[in-house]
């Protein structure tokens, strides 16, 4: 049988296939979903001669089966959780907003150790806040620096001419609306 003659789906030839096997094949879809098949759903449990308990999706026809009800499995959290959660984006879009646009370079005097100064870095990286840090550990110049501001404690972050001991998202966000004025 040569490709051509195969091929007859754009002929009337093939349309009218194409009809025949469409109608048969909702046909057959009607009758396999109103068929026995459809009605199989569910969980039977039963016991044998031995007193073993059998599980199966089919009842045995020879014993006396019970069906079992399905409970779907479900974890969901208690209200007071879900409230937490959407208050909580909710204010940190809020606090993102509430960002000014960048007008002026963070400088950050830092140690390696300081958990704070690694929580700073990553806010800065994460709110794409441009910056420069000194580890004040390696830098003779960053120490030097750190040195005229008087302070014995790190991170001390700079904007300016104005600077700010600690670091928390919410201080930060105040302390640089006000320095970028």
């Amino acid at each position: 049988m040569s490709r051509e003659s195969m091929n007859i789906k754009g002929t009337p030839a093939g349309m009218a296939f194409w009809r025949v096997t469409g109608r048969f094949m909702l046909v057959f879809l009607s009758v396999l979903l109103l068929s026995d098949l459809t009605f199989a759903g569910g969980i039977y449990s039963w016991k044998d001669r031995d007193g073993n308990i059998h599980f199966g999706d089919h009842p045995p026809v020879e014993v006396r089966s019970k069906q079992l009800a399905v409970k779907v499995n479900t974890v969901s959290a208690p209200d007071n959780v879900k409230n937490s959660a959407r208050k909580y984006a909710s204010d940190l879009a809020e606090r993102q907003s509430a960002i000014p646009p960048r007008k002026k370079k963070v400088v950050m005097y830092s140690a390696s150790w300081c958990g704070v100064c690694k929580r700073a870095r990553k806010y800065f990286t994460q709110h794409h806040v441009p910056f420069r840090e000194y580890d004040i550990d390696t830098s003779k110049s960053g120490r030097e620096a750190y040195e005229r501001y008087g302070v014995t404690s790190v991170p001390v972050i700079a904007v300016g001419k104005q600077h700010m001991r600690g670091f928390s998202p919410e201080s930060f966000e105040r302390f640089y609306a006000r320095a970028s004025k």
